[in-house]
């Protein structure tokens, strides 16, 4: 749950600095939560890249393992 919640809070406060960023002009909150959701993921989908089931074949054979 702990990090549910810190994904929510950097969410808010990126969508927060889009706000700023936009000049404090109100009626774009969605869009400032959309947008900010796609940075933080994509923050953190670039600290975790998944292994791609060429590579765990390669770790198989280079471990001898079938």
């Amino acid at each position: 749950m702990d990090e549910l919640k810190k994904f929510y809070d950097e969410v808010a406060k990126v969508a927060y600095d889009l706000f700023e960023i936009r000049g404090k002009v109100h009626g774009h909150d969605m869009a400032d939560w959309l947008k900010a959701e796609m940075i933080v993921k994509k923050r953190y989908s670039d600290k975790i890249e998944p292994e791609s089931p060429a590579d765990k074949s390669k770790n198989k054979v280079k471990s001898g393992n079938k």
